[in-house]
């Protein structure tokens, strides 16, 4: 059944991610440089059919393959709150290296996105299935409060730079309260965000 991925989503500006990174000083917990790859086909159909799919490594070394969309029991919350279902599992750096260099076509992979993909997807459209392009990403952990862990993410693609804070949570309402009155108590702009990276990445494409 995969998990349901419950996430929060706020914009920054560059100045509001600078100012984040120093509030946070030591309740910083690691850093993390991501690159995460996207796939699709060239009419973007898993994006029309709101299926998002991606490889993405850590550091070069781990790797790991996952599947979005969205849940049909999802729940309202406040702004910025989406659920997906998510299906994600860690695969051997070789294949996902193999996959990058296109020696192995990335629905030949033995692993539960794929499996998912298959029930909702005829074989020869899988076959069409490339990667579109790569998205860096340094990600920032911290620990709001005892209760809470933001993600202070700054990203790139097609030479053009985002920043943007995000958070799981079980507790929606409690967590954008929290986030809401940790932002204005150091004049930082509260503004939920709904794209998601890989929307931004598509429109961009």
């Amino acid at each position: 059944m995969g998990k349901l991925e419950k996430e929060l989503k706020y914009y920054l500006d560059r100045k509001s991610y600078e100012r984040l990174l120093k509030i946070c000083g030591k309740k910083i917990l690691k850093r993390d440089q991501l690159i995460t790859y996207f796939f699709d086909d060239k009419k973007l159909n898993l994006r029309k059919n709101r299926f998002g799919f991606r490889l993405r490594t850590n550091g070069g070394r781990a790797a790991t393959l996952t599947l979005k969309y969205p849940d049909k029991r999802a729940s309202k919350g406040p702004a910025g709150f989406k659920v997906r279902r998510e299906f994600e599992v860690r695969i051997p750096l070789t294949k996902a290296k193999d996959v990058l260099k296109g020696k192995l076509p990335v629905y030949e992979l033995k692993a539960a996105p794929i499996r998912v993909l298959k029930r909702h997807f005829r074989k020869d459209y899988l076959e069409k299935i490339r990667l579109l392009g790569a998205m860096k990403t340094r990600r920032t952990l911290a620990r709001l409060d005892p209760n809470f862990r933001v993600e202070i993410d700054k990203y790139e693609f097609f030479g053009k730079r985002f920043y943007e804070l995000e958070l799981e949570t079980d507790r929606p309402h409690e967590a954008a309260d929290t986030v809401r009155e940790w932002l204005k108590s150091h004049d930082i702009p509260y503004i939920p965000l709904v794209q998601s990276k890989l929307s931004r990445f598509l429109d961009a494409w």
